[in-house]
């Protein structure tokens, strides 16, 4: 049904939509797009309880409600209706593809060597050190795409970590692919903060990618460097 619904709007700004809900990541990949694309469309914004449940059938009563509101978003004009039906079907929205069991994304960042270094979840400092030896570790008390995605490498000796994140200007692109979709960013912060410094990971209204490494000769200071979706 969310599907069908899908098809009756279409507003591009549907990959830049942060989900209010607290399950939102549990959406299975293949209709997230489609409930994007129907939040951005207002909808589906009628969930009191801030679930939306993303793995369990629709009632009758929200089938109807979502047709309701599809309707209201084209102004009840029919010939919007099938014009939008017309361009879901010859140019759909992107459906994500599923990765490797433990990756949770791949992270690219212009200028640099970090080319599609594989992201992982990390649920503390320990563990956090032991992913780090082998991709970008993802801060668990941070979003894995909606907000503000908390990421972390050492910064040297090892095949994946952000050694080249020093040369980053600001402006430069980060694209972020998970199985939720891909993103890009233009990075708007870079600074020196200190190791003790979590105010960058608290989240935000908007979609951001903050990147955080060590400083050589410097063990009590941290390089933080942040990026806001385009």
């Amino acid at each position: 049904m969310i599907k069908i619904t899908s098809y009756l709007v279409r507003n591009e700004e549907y990959n830049k939509v942060q989900l209010p809900y607290a399950d939102a990541e549990s959406i299975p990949s293949w209709v997230l797009n489609d409930v994007n694309n129907l939040y951005a469309s207002k909808v589906i914004d009628f969930y009191d309880n801030n679930l939306i449940s993303g793995n369990t059938y629709i009632t009758r009563a929200e089938a109807v409600k979502m047709l309701s509101k599809a309707l209201e978003y084209n102004n009840w004009d029919m010939n919007k209706v099938t014009q939008n039906v017309k361009t879901n079907k010859t140019n759909p929205l992107p459906t994500p593809t599923a990765l490797p069991k433990g990756i949770i994304g791949y992270l690219t960042v212009q200028g640099t060597n970090i080319k599609d270094f594989p992201v992982k979840d990390a649920r503390d400092n320990e563990e956090m050190l032991t992913v780090m030896k082998s991709a970008v570790g993802h801060f668990t008390q941070t979003p894995i795409f909606n907000g503000n995605v908390g990421l972390s490498a050492h910064n040297r000796d090892y095949k994946i970590d952000f050694r080249e994140l020093k040369n980053v200007k600001i402006g430069d692109v980060v694209t972020y692919r998970t199985n939720f979709g891909t993103r890009t960013y233009k990075i708007t912060t870079k600074t020196e903060i200190e190791e003790t410094d979590f105010s960058y990971l608290e989240n935000t209204n908007d979609n951001r990618i903050t990147m955080i490494t060590c400083i050589e000769n410097k063990p009590t200071k941290r390089l933080l460097v942040q990026s806001t979706q385009i």
